[in-house]
């Protein structure tokens, strides 16, 4: 059985709002539940308040271990329920910070130091990845800073284990980056905005003065995009495209659309191709255009 403590500061002379304290207690009970689920899915999570501090509210969870025929790790025989709480509070208080800084330091003290062991520290790695890869648990840990952040009585948050009362800290002044932190977006994004210029043959155009949908030819291969281009809308509204826009015509478009990651592959999603700009065939000037050029002076040299 062990540990893992709570704990708020608070500013001089402040009081915690009750309810934002009540709620953010919520998340924070659910992110450990998650967290441990993560880890071992055997684990139990029981909720205890502990008596109120001048200064500060402490809440601890106890983390119980139904199965207690894990056995040692290695020959230095590192607590595993130990390891666990570290790893949680790790994953919960400083997002993607590299494990393998904790060393022997941070254990109890004799008779019960334990080396951290490249094993223990794999392990410790495995555990805390665990608790990060889990959507569930990163909701909960976001959702508790969001609600630890309304309460402008709290100064800091802290995370403790039995034998370290403050084992992470977090000032007020870092809860927005550790936000960040937080929600999971290190992992590259699934989709991206692509612009590309294509050589198509034209199949069917649509006349009408609004972006529609037109159907063309690349490398043999039929798509179709919205004419998002404005001016060469216009330009066909008043007669001004050079060429007779019907099935056969060569142009050059530059092309806007999303892609989606398949694998190690991006693939080009069909329905958000649109037409940015018609490079090719180029409308003929606007006459209002051309009215308002600048004239030249006629004055003598």
């Amino acid at each position: 059985m062990s540990d893992l403590t709570l704990r708020f500061g608070l500013e001089d002379d402040r009081n915690a709002d009750a309810l934002i304290a009540a709620e953010s207690l919520a998340a924070w009970v659910h992110y450990v539940t998650e967290a441990a689920k993560a880890i071992d899915p055997s684990d139990r999570v029981s909720v205890k308040l502990v008596g109120l501090q001048e200064g500060s509210l402490k809440f601890s969870q106890i983390l119980k271990k139904l199965d207690q025929t894990l056995g040692e790790i290695d020959a230095g025989a590192s607590e595993y329920p130990h390891l666990k709480v570290m790893a949680i509070a790790i994953a919960a208080s400083v997002g993607g910070v590299t494990v393998t800084h904790i060393d022997a330091n941070i254990f109890p003290a004799p008779p019960q130091t334990v080396e951290l062991s490249a094993m223990d520290r794999a392990l410790l790695e495995n555990m805390a990845q665990k608790v990060e890869s889990s959507s569930s648990a990163q909701q909960a840990s976001r959702r508790f800073l969001e609600s630890v952040e309304r309460d402008p009585a709290v100064s800091e948050v802290t995370v403790g284990d039995d034998e370290h009362e403050r084992l992470v800290i977090v000032p007020r002044s870092n809860f927005p980056s550790r936000g960040s932190l937080w929600q999971v977006e290190n992992a590259p994004p699934s989709e991206r905005l692509a612009r590309d210029v294509w050589d198509v043959v034209l199949l069917k155009a649509s006349f009408v003065n609004r972006p529609a949908r037109w159907t063309f030819l690349r490398d043999g291969l039929p798509f179709s995009a919205k004419m998002d281009d404005r001016d060469f809308l216009a330009a066909i509204r008043d007669g001004r495209v050079p060429i007779a826009l019907q099935e056969g015509v060569m142009m050059k478009l530059e092309i806007e659309f999303k892609e989606q990651q398949d694998g190690q592959v991006w693939k080009a999603l069909d329905k958000t191709r649109r037409i940015t700009r018609v490079i090719n065939p180029q409308p003929l000037a606007s006459p209002l255009a051309v009215a308002d050029r600048p004239k030249k002076s006629n004055q003598a040299k």
